[in-house]
């Protein structure tokens, strides 16, 4: 049980990460400009630069590697993601053998395609 949890909620981080990548402005993230120098993709990725600049190098020590994550929301839902993956590993116990390969698989792309397709979008809320 506690598996399904984990992929489910590595599922919504992944719709996460896509969404903000790609359609940001249809996104309820877009809703807080407030927080789209950390959710908006396009803009995000200089966070982890010296006053958003790539010419000065990193923004903090380790910004560029181990603690990237720490700059924006695309790199938290990632590592999120990873962690949320490694942790329905460690607790997992089969069920059906290799099967649930294939349940596990088909789950994650429901709950992915529930996020992605609708939950996460302005439009689903009846917002423009």
């Amino acid at each position: 049980m506690i598996t399904i949890i984990f992929i489910t909620i590595a599922a919504i981080l992944n719709a996460i990460m896509d969404m903000i990548s790609v359609k940001y402005n249809s996104t309820i993230f877009s809703l807080y400009p407030k927080l789209n120098q950390f959710f908006n993709g396009s803009v995000s990725w200089v966070n982890k630069y010296k006053d958003k600049n790539p010419k000065k190098g990193p923004a903090f020590p380790f910004a560029m590697g181990p603690l990237v994550f720490l700059t924006d929301m695309w790199h938290l839902s990632k590592t999120l993601m990873l962690i949320f993956f490694s942790l329905a590993i460690v607790f997992y116990t089969p069920i059906f053998g290799i099967i649930d390969f294939f349940i596990f698989w088909n789950y994650f792309g429901v709950i992915f395609t529930i996020f992605y397709d609708y939950l996460l979008r302005k439009k689903f809320w009846g917002i423009n």
